[in-house]
């Protein structure tokens, strides 16, 4: 343990015994002045002074791996709430045990999102009913991500919950960094009875689950794209209709671009979105067998022509 200061943090393990001869672990947690001591002055009881060079005794070391665990813990064997990116779960007070998690504090982030503001408006309810504390916090969507796939990946214990973005979930869920929701959804006592894993779309919840099919969040959110025609007046009057295939997209596109000054084809520059659907619409794919094998495959004869038909609709069919 290394001091900061004047102070350091340190967790203390108190072992008890109940009436029926089981063995509890309790922590408590305090913040106790440093004092130094020499052989001369030591005394049983007398807090000690580490450096970070100096290893604290084997007990020690196993209290503090176990106070790093213990607020997970607690979440882990009590609450079916905000784990990942489904952070919605409304968990129902234990009988005869209200405020059975007083005096906790737990910690998440998601990006920024509209979504998560009307959830934070959940939160009193949720800190009443369970007594818990929550700390959560929105960064902007790039830096979300980054610091969160570097808090994962160094295994650390800033926070309890957080949003599993859709593009690092191969990632985050194949290195098992998140605890499964299965055994919590299956608990009546956790999950209220109306609530049904299946009622979400399950082409939203692949990428949450792992290659045993246990699933680590699920989704608040899943995106469309679709195609509407502003001057639906120019198609009709080339005597065409709204195009249903790819083909007469093109032809209707060809047949009224720059037509009283109107371009044909619009679309916004996340090309790295709106190409996927062109690519999996004409028979390829982003990755060769997901989520087992995630070898991507743009090198094929199926990419390479949805490539082509898209570049003519941004350079041939938009606007400048």
């Amino acid at each position: 343990m290394r001091a900061v200061g004047r102070t350091k943090q340190t967790w203390r393990m108190v072992l008890r015994t109940s009436w029926h001869g089981r063995w509890h672990l309790r922590f408590a947690c305090g913040t106790f002045p440093l004092k130094r001591r020499n052989a001369s002055s030591s005394r049983p009881g007398s807090p000690t002074v580490m450096s970070h060079q100096q290893k604290p005794p084997q007990a020690a070391r196993l209290t503090i791996a176990a106070a790093q665990r213990h607020r997970r813990d607690i979440l882990r064997a009590g609450l079916a709430g905000a784990a990942g990116l489904a952070i919605g779960f409304k968990v129902a007070p234990v009988r005869g045990q209200a405020k059975k998690f007083a005096g906790v504090s737990i910690s998440g982030a998601a990006f920024q999102s509209t979504y998560h503001e009307y959830l934070k408006a959940y939160l009193p309810e949720f800190e009443a009913e369970t007594g818990l504390k929550v700390d959560f916090q929105q960064q902007a969507f790039p830096v979300y991500n980054q610091r969160m796939d570097l808090e994962l990946s160094t295994k650390g214990s800033a926070y309890d919950f957080c949003n599993l973005t859709f593009i690092y979930s191969g990632r985050w869920v194949a290195a098992n960094w998140f605890t499964p929701l299965n055994d919590f959804v299956k608990d009546a006592n956790k999950t209220p009875a109306d609530w049904d894993a299946e009622d979400f779309v399950s082409g939203t919840t692949q990428h949450l689950k792992n290659a045993k099919g246990e699933i680590f969040a699920f989704p608040w959110e899943a995106g469309g794209m679709l195609m509407a025609a502003a001057r639906g007046d120019l198609i009709e009057a080339a005597g065409l209709q709204m195009p249903t295939t790819f083909a007469e997209l093109m032809q209707v596109c060809q047949a009224v671009n720059n037509k009283e000054g109107v371009a044909a084809f619009v679309a916004d520059r996340l090309h790295h979105w709106n190409w996927i659907p062109y690519l999996m619409g004409f028979g390829g794919n982003v990755f060769r067998d997901p989520p087992d094998d995630l070898l991507p495959t743009f090198d094929t004869a199926e990419a390479a022509n949805a490539a082509e038909y898209y570049a003519r609709l941004i350079t041939e069919m938009s606007p400048p």
